[in-house]
């Protein structure tokens, strides 16, 4: 497929638009951040299985180490960590995800167990402030209040009494206890001892 006159096209649109596309971008960064912020697991979970789909389409014929999913499944999770992996891209669109993980993808890992965030209030992706009369181009945008000279609206974090907040702590937390529970094993096995864990069951 020819990229170029799709690329044109955008070349246009931006250079017609009052602010060179400037809005539209800022737009999307903080739609990007806010559906982040909104659910961290999440958004990891799809970036990763989305990722090694794209990866996989990408790659698979034409790279001899990515022979099913689970070799561009096994690429994109260290991507998003340690980045230790024996496949590497190899098609300049497998190579375009690569960058793009290894760019985005450790941040991303990091955040992967904050709390979600509810979303902002204020003001949307071009939206009005709540008492209509100041504007933000995004939930991180520069004017929440009547005058436009207030602070950046950020997410506010829910408290522990919505469900949502509830049911992701409690996610969180079990997937915690499992880790803890496989890491004791791992070492009473290392060690020679019987397992915690089976002592438990």
């Amino acid at each position: 497929m020819n990229t170029r006159p799709l690329l044109v096209l955008a070349a246009i649109a931006a250079a017609t638009s009052p602010d060179m596309g400037k809005g539209a971008l800022e737009r999307f960064k903080g739609g990007v951040r806010e559906g982040f912020a909104r659910d961290p697991m999440g958004s990891v979970l799809a970036t990763v299985l989305g990722g090694a789909w794209l990866f996989y389409k990408a790659e698979h014929g034409h790279n001899p180490n990515v022979k099913s999913f689970y070799d561009a499944l096994v690429y994109v999770s260290t991507n998003l960590s340690v980045g230790y992996c024996d496949i590497f891209a190899k098609t300049p669109r497998g190579k375009a995800i690569g960058s793009a993980l290894m760019t985005y993808g450790p941040a991303m890992a990091t955040k992967i167990f904050d709390v979600p965030t509810a979303p902002n209030t204020k003001g949307g992706a071009n939206g009005t402030a709540a008492n209509g009369n100041g504007t933000t181009t995004n939930g991180n945008g520069n004017a929440t209040n009547g005058n436009g000279n207030g602070a950046a609206t950020k997410p506010t974090v829910m408290p522990a009494s919505t469900p949502e907040a509830a049911a992701a702590a409690h996610a969180q937390a079990q997937i915690l206890d499992r880790l803890d529970r496989i890491l004791a094993a791992l070492e009473a096995n290392r060690e020679g001892k019987a397992s915690p864990v089976s002592r438990k069951a």
